[in-house]
Parts: C-alpha cells; sequence; structure tokens
C-alpha cells in the first residue's frame, strides 16, 4: 500500500512537470501577442507562482519518500 502511494505521488509528479511545460508554452505565445513590457511582467508574475507550486511539489514528494522509507525499514 505505502509503495502504491510512492508510486501514484511519482506519477504525479511527471504530470505535473508535464503540465508545467505546456503552460510555458502558452505564456510564451501570450507575451509574444501582447509584446513589449506588459508581457515581460505576465512572465514575471507566472514564474513566481511556478516557483512556489514546484516548491510545495517538491515537498510533498520528498515527504511521501521519508514515510515510505520509514515504513519499510521496519
Amino acid at each position: 500500500m505505502t509503495f502504491l502511494h510512492h508510486a501514484g505521488h511519482a506519477q504525479w509528479t511527471v504530470w505535473f512537470l508535464r503540465g508545467e511545460e505546456e503552460a510555458e508554452q502558452e505564456v510564451e505565445q501570450e507575451v509574444e501577442q501582447e509584446g513589449g513590457a506588459g508581457g515581460r511582467s505576465r512572465r514575471e508574475e507566472i514564474n513566481r507562482a511556478r516557483g512556489a507550486s514546484r516548491i510545495l511539489a517538491v515537498g510533498s514528494f520528498t515527504m511521501s519518500l521519508r514515510v515510505w522509507r520509514s515504513h519499510t525499514s521496519m
């Protein structure tokens, strides 16, 4: 059960990162359409939000890995 939970977290992380790549492409298209400083500020805003969500995803994955290790070492 714990192994399946860990595997599920790993799969979720892969999906999360793929979704980020697609979102980044959309942002690039928006920036090209808007152009100028407005596009740059939008990119910075999205990058800040993306950085925060990455930290949460990595933290969640690390925590589940620690729990899995503690259960398997018993």
